[in-house]
């Protein structure tokens, strides 16, 4: 498969794919966009409200649960 990569972007930047590698952006991307913006949009998140989030043990502990 031939995939058009885009060039690395700056880590200060808005881009929605800036977390996501070259071959995962640009028009021949096989991720939907609004799945390249969930990074940013999570970090957004945390930095609003650092102490809204669950620590990682108790989703850890939870997810083992339903196994």
């Amino acid at each position: 498969m031939n995939r058009k990569a885009t060039e690395p972007q700056n880590n200060n930047s808005q881009d929605p794919a800036t977390f996501a590698p070259p071959c995962l952006r640009g028009e021949n991307s096989p991720l939907p966009e609004r799945h390249l913006r969930e990074p940013d949009q999570g970090l957004a998140e945390y930095e609003a409200d650092p102490r809204a989030g669950r620590p990682w043990p108790e989703i850890r502990d939870r997810l083992l649960a339903r196994r």
